[in-house]
């Protein structure tokens, strides 16, 4: 036999089995939303090393 066929056998018992007898408790959901952004940086608050940095980069 194939492997198909082999694994078919079973289909019906496999999904006839309830291995979970009790129902999971439930809780609130929390949900997370993320632009992929990043932080905004303020050029102005930069010092001036990481100023001149920051617009090598931008190039």
């Amino acid at each position: 036999m194939g492997l198909t066929q082999d694994v078919a056998q079973d289909f019906e018992a496999f999904y006839q089995k309830n291995p979970y007898q009790q129902k999971e408790e439930t809780a609130d959901l929390l949900v997370l939303n993320f632009d992929g952004k990043g932080i905004v940086m303020r050029h102005n608050s930069l010092r001036e090393c990481t100023k001149k940095t920051a617009k090598k980069n931008k190039e």
